[in-house]
Formats: structure tokens, sequence, C-alpha cells
């Protein structure tokens, strides 16, 4: 009986040491699961972090480049807003140049529909014509000159050495010229205005005719035709008008071909005072002579005066040279008898 008792409890304690090594086996590899969850967990956990950071760096980054974008953007708006400033300060300025030129237009616009203020700028045009082709000259032309016969001429150029005088009038034949430009196209009102047109020129050389040839004048008078297209339509379409103007011995002209006239008569004047003074120029140029030969004579002696001059600078120059070379020998011991 003692002895089965005694295996049964060596066998029930066999059992607990199975029952407890499987417990612990269990548990063992329970906790290696476990462990394995939790560094599967850390691993994950490591994961996001690593994640985290570059995603964190990525958005630095980009907050950073959003930053630079957003100043560059900000530098690109001011930059605008600058351009839009001047381009409205130029706008202002362009708008006010604008309304200036509307001004000077409807202001010259005004002088050209105006008969009177017309004929004044083509007065004021030929004065500053005749000033700057011949200067301050009254020897050349004058202004405003009143003839015998009681007509006042715009402007007269003096004739070298015959004491007669050359009238210019201007003439500034607008209306007709205007109306054949707009009526370019219709026959028949386009030949009306050139025949008026026509008309009033050959008006004005008769006029001038009369008033300005004179026994106190040349045979022959200038009309002053502002308008260098109006001149040259005259030269082009009109030709009977310059043959007209011919026979009464009126000379058309315009800014650019009294040009001509004026340097004739410039020109003209310098020959004529040079003639008239010929024989004071004869002794000056005499005297101018006289004085050149003497300076020659002048210089003559002055340079043989110099050559003198040099031929004793040489001479002293020779001298002490040798006494140079002698104080040398002296000071190395030897003694020679001086050579002049």
């Amino acid at each position: 009986m003692e002895v089965i008792v005694l295996i049964l409890l060596g066998i029930g304690m066999v059992i607990g040491f199975l029952l407890l090594f499987f417990e612990l086996h269990r548990r063992s590899v329970q906790e290696e699961a476990t462990l394995s969850q939790k560094q599967k967990e850390i691993d994950l956990l490591r994961q996001q972090l690593t994640l985290s950071q570059n995603t964190d760096q990525n958005l630095l980054m980009k907050s950073q480049q959003a930053a630079t974008s957003i100043d560059a953007i900000n530098h690109q708006f001011q930059l605008l807003f600058r351009e839009l400033t001047q381009l409205n300060k130029d706008t202002s300025s362009s708008a006010a140049s604008i309304s200036q030129i509307q001004k000077q237009v409807f202001a010259m616009n005004q002088i050209m529909v105006n008969k009177k203020t017309r004929g004044n700028w083509g007065e004021y045009q030929l004065g500053m014509l005749l000033e700057l082709y011949a200067g301050d000259c009254r020897e050349v032309y004058e202004k405003q000159h009143k003839l015998d016969n009681g007509m006042i001429a715009d402007y007269i150029l003096h004739v070298p050495g015959s004491g007669q005088i050359l009238c210019i009038d201007s003439k500034f034949p607008m209306e007709n010229y205007q109306q054949i430009i707009e009526k370019e196209g219709e026959a028949e009102s386009l030949t009306r205005y050139v025949s008026l047109f026509k008309t009033s020129i050959k008006k004005h050389i008769n006029d001038i005719a009369q008033k300005y040839i004179t026994a106190q004048t040349s045979e022959q008078a200038v009309m002053f035709v502002p308008s260098e297209a109006i001149y040259a339509y005259i030269c082009a379409d009109c030709s009977d008008l310059l043959e007209y103007a011919f026979q009464h011995h009126v000379l058309i002209t315009s800014p650019t071909t009294l040009i001509g006239v004026v340097f004739t008569m410039v020109y003209a004047t310098k020959d004529v005072r040079r003639s008239e003074h010929a024989k004071e120029l004869e002794n000056e140029v005499i005297a101018l002579l006289a004085d050149a030969k003497r300076l020659i004579q002048r210089l003559e002696k002055s340079a043989n005066s110099l050559n003198q001059s040099l031929t004793a600078m040489n001479e002293a120059q020779t001298s002490a040279r040798k006494i140079v070379k002698r104080i040398e020998q002296i000071s190395e011991g030897e003694m020679k008898s001086a050579v002049d």
C-alpha cells in the first residue's frame, strides 16, 4: 500500500513538473510573441517617427520655399506697383502734352483760318528767314519800307551798286488750295476751286506788280509764299501761273527758294563793298607786304644772334670738358702740362 502511494506521489510530481514545464514554455512563447509584437510596434513607431521627421523637413523646406516664393511675389508686386505708378505719371504727363499740342494746333488753326493773322504769320516767317540768311545787316534788307508812291513793302532788298531796291511781299493763298486738297476726286468741284485758286494768285501777282515795281525799285518784285506745299503745287500743276508771273516781272518764291535771292544780294553787296574799297585794300596789302619784309629782316638778325650764342656755348662746353679732364688726371697723380 505504501508503495502504491509512493508511486502515485511520484507520478503526481512528474505530472506537476510536466505541467509546470508546459506552463513555463507557454509563458515563454507568449512573452516572445509579446516581445515580437512590441518590437514590431517599436519598429512601426520608428518608421512613423522617421516619416514624420521627413514630413516635417519637407514641410519646413516647402515652408521656406513658400516664404521665398512669397517674398519674390511680393517683390514682383512692388515692382509692378512702381511701374503702374510711373505709368500713371507718364500717362498724366502725356495727357498734359497732348492737351498742350491740341491747344497749339487749335491756335495754329485759328491763325490759318483768319486771313489777317495768316498774313501776319507769313510776314513773320519772311522776316525770320531774312534774318537767318542775311543776319542783322541793314545794308542787305529792311522791314516795312515806304516807297515814293506811298506803298509799304513787307521787306525790301537793296540792289548793290544801283541805289534801287527789290520789294518782297508775303502772300498766303490758303482757302482755295485747301478746297483743292479736300475736293480731290470730285472733278467738277476740283475744276472750280483750281480756277478760283489761279484767279487769286493772278490777283496777287497784279497787285505786287502795280504796287512794288516803280522807278524807285528794280524791274522785278518778289512774291513770297510761306507754304512749301502751295509753292510745289504751283510749280507742278500751275505752270501757267509761273509764266504769268514772269510776264509781270514777279518772282514767286518759297522758304527754300528765297535763300537763292537773298544770298545773291548778300554776295553782290560784298563784291560791291570790296570794289568800292579796292584802293584802300591795295594800300593795306602794300603795307602788310612792307611789314612782312621787316619781319623777315628781324628774324634773320635774331637767327644770326642765336647762331653766335650757340657757337659761344659750344666753345664754353669744350673748355669745361678740358678742365674736368685735367682735374681727373691730377686726382690720379698724373702731372701733365695743361693743354688749352
